[in-house]
């Protein structure tokens, strides 16, 4: 028979007498501390950070639906791409973002016009040695590729006199010569230019990937392929991020893998070692699905021990939205950790999509882009003893943003930056908006 009565004055069942009091009095304590670290290790809400849109795409002459991240110079402008416009065929633009007294100012520095020109740049402006803005546009440059051009790299230098002047350094064919250019590029030492083509992972053209290098020349640019991705690498196709050097001059990238379950294919981490007249290259970790993630669109970073930190767009078996994992160098070989599984917003495909982003502390911050919700979240990661924590910065709801893709930038006052590639408070872009970039300040 129940017992109302000795049913408020026990605990786990015992009765509150003098004899136990202290015991119970222990058990309630490890409770409380129980759910201290339960709170401490799941999702943990912002702490006195503060989100801001700084600038709102109108896509009235200055683009809308900025798909990459920030560049920023040394006065702190930033620098980005839209991958629309009101141009001609809607090719996208090039724009600089300046504050000024009562905020920020926006100038188109170029808009792609199509044809042999660029056509909807997809990835961030990296500045080069020359202080040009360097980047690349995922079709335009001439016939083939659907009849839309294969994609281009792209130069943007200033004029003494005022503006921006464009110069295409190479236009890709197709074929065994890549096409679809969606990564940022990076320089060696040298002066070098390195990306990735994804040879059509998201269309019917599917042809593996390849890597490249651009190297100048008196009056233009030589492209050389270094690695086409296929049948000699099962793991990997399809590269979509950029690629990070390490000290010794070995390239590093993810292949995003295919999305269909006949090809068993789900992406990969690959290291590429210079090797005579070629290079080799080695896979450092292949996604199973099954028991693992899937689909690393993002690319790798390094922390100052060497270790590699990536995404994924999902997490096990299509279920969630998204790991985050380290590779760390050991005797030869690469450790994988999984380090955090992003909240499962009930779909697969809402992790980052664009590289993370280390802070002087370890900690890892990024962009997903659904996570929870449908509109996507910023995060930070952050090391706490053997485990992570992950905070949410920011959740979008649509006016003041949706649909992050972009990375993420610190200034040096450690505000945070990046790009929405919709939301925002025009409805010129059909009901999502035409996107914003937002600030974090700490």
């Amino acid at each position: 028979m129940f017992n109302k009565e000795r049913s408020h004055s026990s605990i786990f069942g015992m009765s509150w007498s003098p004899a136990n009091a202290t015991l119970a009095i222990m058990l309630t304590l490890l409770l409380l501390i129980f759910l201290f670290l339960f709170m401490t290790l799941t999702v943990l809400p912002a702490q006195g950070q503060t989100y801001q849109v700084i600038y709102a795409f109108q896509n009235t002459g200055d683009g809308s639906n900025p798909e990459a991240g920030l560049t920023m110079d040394s006065a702190g402008n930033l620098y980005g791409t839209t991958s629309q416009s009101v141009s001609q065929h809607g090719a996208g633009t090039v724009f600089e973002l300046s504050p000024t007294n009562s905020g920020w100012g926006l100038t188109t520095l170029y808009s792609f016009q199509g044809g042999s020109d660029g056509l909807q740049p997809w990835a961030r402006v990296v500045f080069g040695p020359d202080g040009g803005l360097y980047g690349t546009t995922l079709l335009g440059g001439g016939e083939g590729c659907d009849d839309q051009g294969c994609g281009t790299v792209f130069k943007l230098a200033a004029n003494p006199q005022g503006g921006w002047t464009e110069t295409v350094l190479y236009r890709f064919l197709g074929g065994r010569d890549g096409f679809y250019p969606d990564s940022e590029l990076v320089f060696d030492g040298a002066g070098n230019l390195y990306g990735t083509t994804d040879d059509g992972c998201a269309s019917n053209l599917k042809n593996n990937g390849t890597v490249f290098k651009l190297t100048p020349t008196d009056g233009g640019w030589n492209k050389t392929t270094l690695y086409h991705f296929g049948n000699s690498i099962s793991c990997c196709s399809c590269p979509m991020s950029g690629l990070a050097f390490d000290s010794s001059g070995n390239l590093y990238g993810t292949a995003a893998g295919d999305d269909n379950d006949f090809t068993m294919n789900y992406g990969g981490v690959y290291q590429l070692v210079p090797a005579g007249p070629g290079w080799k290259a080695n896979i450092l970790h292949t996604f199973l699905r099954s028991g693992d993630a899937q689909y690393p669109v993002a690319g790798v970073i390094f922390d100052a021990s060497g270790n590699l930190y990536g995404a994924t767009l999902c997490s096990d078996n299509y279920d969630g939205n998204g790991r985050i994992y380290m590779l760390s160098p050991s005797n030869g070989g690469w450790i994988y950790t999984e380090l955090y599984d992003l909240p499962n917003g009930g779909v697969c495909f809402g992790g980052p999509e664009e590289n993370l982003v280390l802070d002087g502390a370890g900690n890892l911050y990024g962009a997903a882009h659904s996570g929870r919700g449908a509109m996507g979240e910023l995060f930070e990661l952050s090391r706490n003893g053997s485990t992570w924590v992950y905070t949410v910065l920011h959740d979008f709801g649509g006016s003041e943003g949706a649909r992050p893709r972009s990375n993420l930038i610190f200034d040096r006052q450690g505000n945070l930056y990046g790009t929405a590639s919709a939301g925002g408070d025009s409805q010129g872009c059909f009901s999502w908006g035409c996107g914003v970039v937002f600030e974090i300040t700490p």
